[in-house]
């Protein structure tokens, strides 16, 4: 299993930290957005935010309003977005947890 950097950071953070709640808090562990969470995705995979609504087949408006966070997509919209990212099996139920829907 590959590691990715953020979560070494991270975890060599949390190894240091007095307070583990804190830590938790101040780096908003639990706590993602949708939208947060596309946004990195977006920027790690190098993708274009309107080529992903394009492809996810969604109406351009309400594809920007689910990326700013203005609107709460439903389950199938979420995974039209996690296939038209490329998503793999834990990214995907990632965005479906920020969501706020089933996995």
């Amino acid at each position: 299993m590959v590691t990715e950097p953020l979560t070494e950071d991270l975890l060599s953070e949390l190894l240091v930290s007095d307070d583990p709640v804190a830590f938790a808090e101040r780096n908003a562990v639990g706590h993602r957005s949708l939208s947060g969470y596309l946004q990195q995705l977006l920027d790690e995979k190098g993708l274009a935010r309107s080529q992903v609504i394009r492809d996810a087949g969604l109406n351009e408006t309400f594809g920007y309003q689910i990326f700013m966070g203005q609107r709460n997509p439903s389950r199938n919209k979420v995974l039209q977005i996690a296939f038209a990212m490329g998503l793999d099996l834990r990214q995907a139920n990632r965005a479906l947890r920020a969501a706020g829907v089933s996995e």
